[in-house]
């Protein structure tokens, strides 16, 4: 029978409110917690799914708990699983009404299950629901409000089409849909469309209403209007509302405009929708416009599909990401200038203006921001109607003056708006500049970090901006977290920061200092044009504070090698503080020049040693990467400030300088610089050195002693360093190391004093095709927990005491020569992931190998020397991929069976594998099964149809098998590959 579960209403709009629960479970405990419910909490919590399974029996009370309200709103899906004696219980049915409140409110999904109860004894109070309720009745006195609400709720949530559980029914195949039903919910590609969406449910039933005239064909919607008028939101809320419709491919594109002005931006957004609308694996690179707007006509002519096109300006834009869609595609767009939708030939019926907020729904926008729940006095509603006319309904406004004044006194809210009063420009931009001018009340230097950003780093990582800026202002993080909260920026799931266009389009503006054209006047510089016009015709002055090129790129394809700027310019610029420059010349005297400079970048840097007179003294961050300079040994004056040094793929590098002139570095990146064949001795006296990468240093032939004595040095990466034969014997006295990435080296043995790194965390000595031995000394790293000894070709066993690794969590250990592992790795208890693949001469896995309680991967894939599996291989009851391929093993231990977690068996190649054992068939998890090229096996379990979530078999030349027993009863099967399977006798009707 089909079935349907409660959905979002047509005229409301999602929200993608952040949950911290994907499932709520409702339940009576004393019918189905050992049964039932128990079975259906497991398969959630095995696919990673947040579920909080609430227990009824186990509360005390006569009101549901403020912990477990909020866990309620705090869910994203409900299932209620009704039983025999749910309605006896009051505090399941007080549970259920919250339940309902929120699918009403917040239109969530719910789910009922009806065990082994009819449906309709649910919605009419019948059967064992009668008797519970009349008790009810008896009991409630005065109260019966409250019964009466329960038997309307239990009529409502019974309408609900769900899932019944009946005797004829496998428990598991019910556990089963519910999980693919919760796994396809919280996979929603919806967008996210705003914390607050007021007055967004009239305009989506306006447009949807427009919608139902919609001739066959492609659909293209067009949503105009000003800056900051709600036209994305709207989209995204119209995109949301069109996705239950099937559509081949789905796509958004954010900030068309913005990106399209990039190096590579159009190529850029052509690769995202072709790749969205593919779904594939491999993703699809566009290399130029053309081949991009041919890939997309060719390809998509059959594809329904829904593309957002946000925020465009030129039609060419369009026309770039748009070809010949199949019927009943819809193409929604957005744009602030009405004459681009007719040029793209959007027929004006489907053309929608957004206008501004009415005064009902600013006023209950702004109040989101500025007073949350609370209930704000006479005056300030008096004060809130004075915002509302100044804001004149621009949503971007109303959230920004909101986030603004909220928690502000009445004095502040008065003083804010006389300023916004008394500016005579009356557009929305202006006056949130006025708001941008109000950050410098809390602190002077907000408003600067705000401009870096808008100017500067929108798209990039946080973590990576915070770094910059940091060499300049003190708590960036915590005024980046200001920032956030009166909405002037936010973050996105990558951690990149992002911003509304007009509040960029403001701060740039802001930066530009009322001379538009005259750049030398900005006090910040991120065009190419601009920073050329200013740099080639000495044009800097004390305004300018940060040169940034915005696109890289762009710079590297404009650049002329010999390009030169005299330095003359730069020393007008007595406030520069952040400076990048790619592939130029720097010509005349350095001294006097970037004396308030903070973060350098000169990469390409032609220079072949740092010129005489460069002291920048507040310097914090050095980078000098792919630079031309051969020695750094001149280095004559003390850079007290700097505290990060990269010289990485600079080739000609032949010296590093003297550190001592460096007393507070504690970064230094020298990757890949392959001419260079020692560090300076004085690398010791870097008592801040945090990190020091010398990886793919081919050249360096050994580390000085003194690095010994780098008493806070937690990341040491000598990675590829193909010429260090040796590490230095007091390599234990860096007591601080975590990291130690020591893999291609061309060392024989590892110093003794390695035990005595006690916070080591992460070792990696992989590659080492030299290393003979790992001494028992390695085995006192008991806060390990990453090794990696993976293709060390001579190394023939493990130390005894391998098992004291208690901290161990993942063992790498690939294409080793040893024969056979030691009992004592049994101990490892923490491990979770062991790879021992073409470990060629392994002949035996001990048996304490399935003591390893917290395993859940085990790779030992062409070991081709492994005959047989240990017999109690199921105890391994965390596991959830093994990889078993190519060995010469003749069968499977039946304790298999147990692995009750196991997700992922892969048994190809096994060519001497005649039987599977009738166990296997009780993985109620297993989802794949690769008994590909396995020759000898004839049959699978004759109750192979157990294997309820199997999704996909791969059976590739397995030239003997005869059947597949049960194979039409697994209804997950999504993959059958059957090629070469010549002996198959017969296919039952597949699932």
């Amino acid at each position: 029978m089909t079935t349907t579960i409660s959905k979002t209403s047509p005229s409301s709009v999602s929200t993608s409110t952040p949950t911290r629960w994907d499932v709520f479970l409702s339940f009576r405990g004393s019918d189905t917690r050992y049964k039932f419910t128990s079975h259906l909490y497991s398969a959630l919590d095995r696919h990673g799914v947040r579920t909080y399974m609430d227990d009824p029996e186990l509360r005390t009370g006569e009101v549901l708990s403020e912990a477990l309200l909020q866990a309620i709103k705090d869910s994203k899906t409900y299932i209620v699983v009704f039983s025999e004696d749910f309605a006896s219980s009051r505090w399941c049915l007080d549970e259920l009404v919250e339940i309902y409140n929120c699918y009403e409110t917040m239109k969530r999904l719910v789910i009922p299950v009806y065990y082994n109860i009819d449906p309709s004894d649910v919605r009419n109070q019948t059967g064992s629901f009668k008797p519970a309720f009349e008790k009810h009745q008896t009991r409630s006195g005065s109260d019966t409000e409250k019964v009466k609400k329960w038997r309307v709720t239990l009529a409502n949530v019974a309408t609900f089409s769900g899932k019944t559980i009946l005797a004829k029914r496998s428990e598991a195949d019910i556990v089963d849909e519910i999980v693919d039903i919760i796994l396809n919910d919280i996979s929603s590609k919806t967008l996210d469309v705003a914390r607050y969406p007021v007055g967004l449910n009239s305009r989506i039933k306006d447009i949807t209403a427009m919608l139902s005239s919609a001739p066959r064909g492609v659909t293209k919607i067009g949503i105009y209007g000003m800056g900051g008028v709600g036209k994305t939101t709207l989209a995204k809320a119209l995109y949301n509302e069109l996705l239950p419709e099937s559509f081949t491919g789905i796509c958004f594109l954010a900030n068309v405009r913005e990106v399209s002005g990039t190096f590579k931006g159009l190529e850029s957004l052509q690769q995202k929708l072709i790749n969205d609308v593919l779904q594939s694996k491999k993703k699809f690179e566009v290399p130029n416009v053309e081949e991009g707007i041919k890939f997309i006509r060719e390809r998509f002519c059959s594809a329904k599909v829904l593309v957002l096109i946000d925020d465009i300006d030129n039609p060419k834009q369009y026309e770039s990401l748009v070809g010949s869609f199949a019927s009943g595609s819809v193409v929604i767009t957005t744009t602030r200038d009405q004459e681009v939708l007719d040029k793209i030939e959007v027929e004006p019926k489907f053309q929608y203006k957004v206008n501004e907020l009415d005064d009902a729904e600013s006023l209950a926008l702004f109040s989101q921001y500025a007073y949350g729940s609370a209930k704000p006095n006479n005056s300030l509603m008096a004060l809130s109607k004075e915002i509302l006319l100044l804001a004149g309904g621009v949503p971007l406004a109303l959230i920004v003056f909101g986030a603004f004044l909220s928690r502000r006194s009445e004095i502040g809210w008065k003083s804010y708006i006389e300023r916004l009063q008394r500016n005579p420009d009356n557009t929305i931009q202006q006056k949130l500049v006025i708001c941008l001018d109000a950050l410098e009340w809390d602190d002077p230097k907000m408003k600067k970090i705000f401009l870096d950003i808008a100017c500067f780093f929108i798209g990039k990582k946080k973590e990576a901006v915070v770094k910059i800026m940091e060499t300049y202002y003190s708590y960036v993080d915590h005024n980046i977290d200001i920032l956030r909260k009166r909405c002037l920026l936010t973050t996105n799931d990558e951690g990149e920061l992002r911003m509304h266009d007009l509040l960029r389009d403001m701060g740039r503006e802001v930066a530009r200092n009322n001379s538009p054209d005259e750049p030398g006047k900005h006090s910040r510089l991120w065009v190419s044009s601009d920073i050329r016009d200013v740099l080639k015709k000495h044009k800097g002055t004390e305004a300018i504070e940060c040169i940034i090129h915005s696109h890289k790129y762009e710079f590297y394809e404009d650049a002329i090698w010999n390009e030169k700027y005299d330095m003359e310019t730069f020393k007008r610029m007595r406030n520069l503080r952040f400076l990048q420059l790619y592939c130029v010349h720097l010509t005349g005297s350095f001294e006097g020049a970037f004396e308030d400079l903070r973060w350098f970048c000169w990469d390409l840097c032609p220079l072949e040693c740092l010129p005489p007179g460069f002291h920048p003294e507040k310097l914090v961050i050095l980078e000098l990467t792919r630079s031309n300079i051969k020695n750094m040994g001149e280095l004559n004056l003390v850079f007290e400030n700097l505290k990060s040094l990269d010289m990485s793929y600079s080739m000609n590098l032949s010296s590093t300088p003297d550190f001592t002139m460096l007393p507070s570095l504690e970064t230094l990146k020298l990757v890949a610089c392959k001419s260079l064949k020692e560090i300076h001795k004085s690398v010791g006296s870097l008592k801040r050195l945090v990190s020091l990468n010398l990886c793919d240093c081919v050249n360096l032939k050994s580390l000085q002693d003194s690095i010994c004595n780098l008493r806070s040095l937690k990341s040491l990466n000598i990675f590829g360093c193909s010429s260090l034969e040796v590490l230095p014997t007091e390599l234990g006295n860096i007591k601080s190391l975590s990291e130690l990435n020591a893999e291609k080296l061309s060392v024989s043995k590892l110093p003794d004093s390695i035990r005595y790194l006690s916070k080591l965390v992460e070792l990696k000595l992989s590659y080492n095709m030299n290393l003979k031995t790992l001494s028992d000394s390695i085995c006192n790293l008991r806060l390990l927990e990453v090794l990696h000894i993976s293709n060390c070709s001579i190394l023939k066993e493990f130390p005894t005491e391998f098992g004291n690794f208690e901290s161990l969590k993942k063992l790498n250990a690939m294409e080793l020569n040893i024969s056979e592992l030691p009992n004592s790795i049994g101990n490892l208890s923490q491990l979770v992931y062991l790879n021992l693949c073409s470990s060629h001469h392994l002949k035996t896995l001990p048996d304490s190998i399935c003591n390893l309680r917290a395993l859940e991967v085990l790779n030992i894939g062409h070991c081709i020397s492994l005959k047989a599996l240990p017999e109690e291989l199921g105890n391994l009851e965390s596991l959830t991929r093994l990889e078993a391929r190519s060995l010469t093993i003749s069968e499977i231990p039946s304790s298999i069976g147990s692995l009750r977690k196991l997700v992922t068996l892969i048994l190809s190649y096994n060519t001497k594998l005649e039987t599977l054992p009738d166990t296997l068939c009780t993985l109620k998890s297993l989802e794949i099964l690769d008994i590909s090229k396995c020759e000898k096996l004839e049959m699978l379990p004759d109750q192979l149809y157990k294997l309820t979530s199997l999704r996909q078999i791969n059976a590739r030349y397995a030239t003997l098998l005869k059947e597949l027993p049960g194979i039409s009863q697994l209804s997950n099967l999504k993959h059958l590959d059957l090629t070469g399977c010549v002996e198959l006798l017969s296919l039952a009707e597949l699932p």
